[in-house]
């Protein structure tokens, strides 16, 4: 089997454009399908799910199909997806938003798995502890400062 890259797919699907104008809906389809399955982030999803988890690729086809339905429903990419969780002064509202129509979705599990095996955090803040009594008064009361006392005794 030939490895094919995003840009070979993107490369074939402008050559067939430009040789005709139109695309036939099957080859359209075929293109944009591929585009689908070798986007970077989409890549990096199906490999961890074939090396860390073990799926098969029949599994892992079925996963991108669930969430390219996600996203059609959606109106986004996956690659639209993982760039604006990655950059932008907005990067953790984009997140969420995505994250809230997932949550609102069948494919939820699947959207959180595709955001997790890109590295992404989609259990929310980290909750830190403080390193003295006074800090661990300031932040979670009077009750957690004996804890605290003993714990760094």
């Amino acid at each position: 089997m030939m490895a094919v890259n995003a840009m070979s797919v993107v490369s074939a699907k402008n050559t067939l454009i430009a040789m005709n104008g139109t695309i036939p809906a099957e080859r359209a389809e075929s293109a944009e399908l591929a585009e689908w399955r070798f986007g970077p982030a989409v890549v990096r999803w199906r490999h961890n799910l074939l090396t860390v988890t073990g799926l098969t690729p029949a599994e892992i086809d079925n996963r991108v199909s669930v969430l390219r339905q996600f996203c059609v429903e959606h109106g986004f990419t996956p690659e639209t997806m993982a760039a604006e969780c990655v950059s932008g002064p907005d990067k953790v509202a984009r997140r969420d938003v995505y994250l809230q129509a997932a949550r609102a979705h069948p494919a939820n599990l699947i959207v959180q798995s595709f955001l997790i095996h890109n590295g992404f955090n989609v259990f929310g803040d980290l909750v830190c502890m403080p390193h003295t009594p006074e800090q661990v008064l300031a932040e979670q009361g009077e009750q957690w400062l004996r804890h605290a006392q003993a714990q760094m005794a």
